[in-house]
C-alpha cells in the first residue's frame, strides 16, 4: 500500500493505525444491521473530536476494525480510551436488546 505522505510546518509524515475492538468475551452482541450502522456513526462523529481522520471501518458481529491515520501531535491514547468508552455506553444505552447477551457495564 502506498502512502500519501503528509506535511507540516517541520517535518514530513504519515501515520496510520490499525485499531481492532472486542466485545467482551467475543460475544455476537452487533448482530444487527442497525446496531453496526449506529456503531459507525458514532465513531464519525467522535473522529474530529479526537483529532483523528477516519479512512476505513467495519464492524463485524463480535469486533470492529478502525483504519485511521493523525498527525505527530494527535494522543492517540486518550483518542482510543474515549472511542472505547463512547462506543461501549452508547449502543448499549439505545439497544437494550444487548443487556440480554452481555451484563454489568461491560460491551
Amino acid at each position: 500500500m502506498k502512502y500519501k505522505l503528509d506535511r507540516s510546518a517541520h517535518s514530513v509524515y504519515s501515520h496510520h493505525y490499525h485499531l481492532v475492538v472486542v466485545v467482551k468475551y467475543r460475544r455476537k452482541d452487533l448482530y444487527d444491521e442497525v446496531i453496526r450502522e449506529r456503531l459507525k456513526q458514532i465513531i464519525w462523529n467522535l473522529a474530529e473530536e479526537v483529532g483523528i481522520e477516519i479512512l476505513a471501518q467495519e464492524p463485524a458481529e463480535d469486533h470492529l476494525h478502525l483504519l485511521f491515520k493523525a498527525t505527530p501531535k494527535a494522543n492517540i491514547v486518550s483518542g482510543v480510551n474515549v472511542i472505547k468508552g463512547v462506543t461501549a455506553r452508547g449502543p448499549k444505552q439505545e439497544f437494550t436488546k444487548t443487556k440480554e447477551f452481555l451484563w454489568g457495564d461491560s460491551f
